[in-house]
């Protein structure tokens, strides 16, 4: 019985616990290590909504964030990682990074009717929107073997910018990147085409050879700003680096 108490309330001190952490909350985590071999997979995802407590409902900004690391050597492994990791290994080393962005946004009409609420859900705003929507999905990694073999990134997701940077070395082995993006934006009043709409495809593998250890990198970047792209000129900012050793 005393057990089942115990038991009991540490099951509501961990919901009080959990009701007091607050919404923008900061969360870290960092790890080191210099031994043997090692096995790690991390995930991190995030939704968001400005409208109704449900996601999904009309007139929503709706958001959804994720990332993931994988990493996995056999021999003599050192790794630091904190907001950026750095893993160098004497044996193999398979290391890859993922991330994800999807964000949507319906239409807010210039209307001084809907503006004033005449319109039912336009009440109370301050400016007018352009529907968009936008996406990006990618993958980077090294799969590598030797003495020397190294993997090193960063991986940014801030709001709907996405920024990732990977480099590494190996006797043997290969650099790869998978990764896209696209964004549909605004609308022709007198029709129902798109006002603006950009997509890209990066798809990358560098490798070895058997007089030359493999040395590169990726650089990626995805920065777009929906309110500069509709009645003007595209204002977005896409690129993709690769960078090769001599």
């Amino acid at each position: 019985m005393s057990k089942l108490l115990i038991l009991v309330f540490v099951s509501l001190l961990f919901l009080v616990i959990l009701a007091a952490l607050p919404a923008n909350a900061t969360i870290s985590s960092s790890l080191y290590h210099n031994g043997g071999s090692i096995i790690i997979n991390t995930k991190e995802c995030s939704e968001t909504s400005d409208n109704l407590f449900h996601f999904g409902t009309t007139n929503d900004f709706y958001k959804q964030t994720g990332k993931s690391q994988t990493i996995l050597s056999l021999g003599r492994t050192g790794i630091k990682k904190s907001d950026s990791t750095q893993v160098e290994t004497l044996g193999m080393l398979n290391a890859f990074d993922s991330v994800g962005m999807y964000s949507t946004q319906t239409n807010i009409p210039e209307s001084i009717c809907d503006a004033t609420n005449f319109l039912a859900g336009y009440g109370n705003t301050s400016s007018s929107r352009y529907p968009e929507t936008q996406s990006v999905e990618g993958l980077w990694g090294l799969m590598g073997s030797g003495p020397g073999t190294s993997y090193e990134s960063q991986v940014v997701v801030d709001d709907t910018v996405v920024g990732v940077s990977v480099s590494g070395t190996t006797p043997s082995g290969y650099l790869y990147e998978d990764v896209k993006g696209s964004i549909h934006s605004g609308f022709d009043v007198n029709s129902t085409d798109m006002q603006y709409a950009y997509s890209r495809h990066d798809h990358g593998l560098l490798t070895s050879d058997d007089n030359k250890s493999l040395g590169a990198g990726f650089d990626w970047l995805w920065d777009t700003s929906a309110e500069e792209t509709v009645n003007e000129s595209a204002n977005e900012s896409v690129s993709n680096e690769t960078e090769e050793e001599g």
